[in-house]
């Protein structure tokens, strides 16, 4: 059992380090520009605050998946939190291109997912997909709802790009798996998965 969950673990324990070294390869850019600078600019300590949000993020989504079944089981994040939590990993990438977000999260909505890797991914990939869809000084609107019986997730971009690129297949098919769909059209990516007890 252990060498299983072992190897459930370490995709996102590699994810984890592959993302880790940009945050903090660009703190250790702003101290060494603090060490030989005059002092702290509000806009250095702003970067540096993203930087360690982003951190944090990734520690908080690492631990989700790292818990055992039994201590995660029925008291996950709700669909609100993973989504506001994976948009603040893109918090930093934002505010360079100038790129405004406006949140309508429904509170406490859970999916009705065991699966917490699965769902970590698919929220993912649905807020990564934003970015590239808006144009610098653009906005994105990030809206997690409850529809019928489903949570829904959608981020949609305004203005939008012209060309928008599809999404991965692998999205849509986690989506399928776990009895929901998922998909791109012009600036809006989106997600649906049956709603219920908390991943």
């Amino acid at each position: 059992m252990a060498a299983a969950r072992w190897a459930a673990l370490r995709p996102a324990l590699e994810g984890f380090v592959h993302d880790a070294r940009n945050p903090l390869h660009a703190l250790m850019l702003q101290l060494e520009c603090l060490r030989v600078g005059p002092g702290v600019t509000g806009r250095r300590a702003a970067d540096m605050r993203a930087q360690l949000d982003r951190l944090r993020g990734l520690l908080e989504s690492l631990g989700d998946v790292a818990l055992p079944p039994e201590a995660a089981a029925g008291r996950g994040p709700g669909l609100e939190v993973r989504a506001a939590r994976a948009m603040g990993l893109l918090g930093w990438a934002l505010n360079r291109r100038r790129i405004r977000c406006v949140r309508m999260l429904e509170p406490q909505l859970h999916v009705a997912c065991r699966d917490r890797e699965a769902l970590e991914f698919l929220v993912g990939q649905a807020l990564w997909h934003g970015p590239s869809a808006v144009r610098d000084g653009g906005q994105l609107e990030l809206t997690v709802e409850l529809r019928g019986g489903d949570a829904c997730l959608e981020v949609a971009a305004e203005p939008c790009r012209e060309a928008v690129g599809p999404v991965l297949p692998a999205f849509e098919a986690a989506a399928r798996r776990l009895g929901g769909d998922a998909g791109r059209d012009a600036g809006r990516t989106w997600l649906r998965l049956p709603a219920g007890r908390g991943a």
